[in-house]
């Protein structure tokens, strides 16, 4: 349905809510995805980064 989040006037999209956390039960019932929570994965990005490379210019 392109359009379908359009404004009446075919302008810009509605606004998003102000909290608008992905609630991801349906897709965890129709497929059974788990999704694990970000924090732990971001945790792991954050000290990868921060993880010497190795290179000479340390």
């Amino acid at each position: 349905r392109p359009g379908a989040g359009r404004a009446a006037g075919g302008g810009a999209p509605p606004p998003r809510p102000r909290n608008a956390a992905l609630d991801c039960s349906r897709i965890a019932r129709a497929f059974g995805i788990d999704a694990p929570s970000w924090r732990p994965a971001l945790d792991g990005c954050v000290e990868a980064l921060l993880r010497p490379t190795g290179g000479d210019d340390a």
